[in-house]
């Protein structure tokens, strides 16, 4: 069996290449004959079934273990991209969008094993630098089937691609089977403590300050006369300096939250100069993905860290990821209407704000909760 680095790196780097199905599904629908409005409503009822799916998926977790969540998260994928590929009807696109949004809910589980299986901050920085960095090759992979499909974009194509990517979130069952699970719960709580509510604050920001930036990205190009192999060819890109970001956090085990400082600093430096002509947006998108991968490895090492001192590290996924995709809900609309009345400036100015803000009180709770503790014990 491979290595749990190894394992975990490679169900990392499938969801990495989900955006393969990021890109190319509105276009898809749309090449169906549905409406904007119809494809809206498919894209959340995802969001909606993944919220309401996160808490119970916690708790799933915690009584039963993360390789179980791993599961249903593989099986629920590959259920939903085959109703995609059987049919083309809304209520089918409707009930596939639900079931992918089962699976991303028992995905963010994985996050649980991973602080499980860490020996320190060190390896688990190691750990992070090395899932980030596989989840941006699966990125950069899915990027390129995209433009794979700019030069024979018939629809039968579209729909073969979707059954081909559902089938490889298969291939990882065998290795989940031999990965070592989780600590099961003797006696199961249903409500989280006080301070992992008040933690999932900083998802909230952070989550808002993200997606307000870079979900509609493509758009943005797009407005500016970029093709779809031309927007697929800056995603390719950014994934491969995001790559870079990745391996240059994995060399900082020692110094994470400097790293994490400091590239938010430099985050809110060139956020708002995506909003520039589109050269010079092109090498601002380059120069802040960098950063925004370098620093989602440090981020990651301290939240898990955070939610091991709170001692309660699968209510705290949960929750997080609830505020998150609240906030990515609330950066993603804000961001649409913004560019639906010509304001193409601001959504990156202001995401960039609301990350500094997240990630400033970010590092308030790891203070609080991890040097406080060391210090203690020491």
């Amino acid at each position: 069996m491979p290595s749990f680095k190894t394992s975990i790196a490679y169900i990392y780097s499938l969801s990495g290449s989900d955006i393969f199905r990021g890109i190319l599904f509105p276009i898809y629908a749309s090449r169906l004959g549905f409406t904007d409005l119809q494809i809206g409503i498919i894209l959340t009822l995802f969001t909606i079934v993944t919220l309401v799916a996160y808490y119970p998926a916690s708790l799933i977790t915690e009584k039963f273990g993360a390789k179980l969540s791993l599961y249903v998260s593989q099986i629920s994928y590959f259920i939903s991209l085959g109703i995609i590929f059987y049919t083309t009807s809304l209520f089918g696109l409707f009930l596939a969008y639900a079931m992918l949004g089962v699976a991303q809910a028992f995905l963010v589980q994985r996050n649980t094993i991973i602080v499980a299986n860490a020996k320190g901050k060190e390896e688990l920085n190691t750990l992070y630098s090395s899932v980030n960095g596989s989840s941006l090759l699966g990125r950069l992979l899915g990027s390129l089937g995209v433009a794979l499909l700019y030069f024979d974009p018939a629809i039968t194509y579209f729909r073969l691609s979707f059954l081909l990517l559902g089938a490889l979130w298969l291939t990882p069952i065998p290795i989940i089977h031999g990965l070592n699970d989780t600590k099961k719960a003797q006696k199961l709580t249903l409500s989280p403590q006080r301070n992992v509510l008040v933690y999932s604050v900083v998802a909230l920001f952070t989550g808002f300050g993200e997606n307000i930036i870079v979900t509609l990205l493509q758009l943005y190009y797009n407005n500016l006369g970029v093709n779809l192999l031309g927007i697929s060819l800056i995603y390719v890109g950014t994934s491969a300096v995001g790559y870079a970001g990745t391996y240059l956090a994995g060399r900082m085990s020692g110094r994470v939250v400097f790293g994490y400082l400091a590239s938010t600093l430099v985050y809110a430096l060139t956020a708002p100069l995506i909003g520039l002509p589109l050269i010079y947006s092109v090498i601002a998108v380059t120069a802040y993905s960098f950063v925004r991968f370098t620093r989602n490895v440090f981020g990651s090492v301290m939240r898990g860290e955070i939610l091991k001192s709170m001692n309660q590290v699968e209510k705290g996924y949960g929750t997080s990821s609830i505020t998150s995709t609240l906030g990515d809900s609330a950066g993603t609309f804000l961001q649409g209407y913004l560019f639906n009345v010509g304001e193409y400036d601001f959504p990156f100015i202001i995401g960039a704000a609301s990350m500094v803000g997240g990630s400033l009180l970010h590092y308030y709770f790891y203070r609080k909760y991890v040097e406080v503790t060391k210090k203690a014990t020491s």
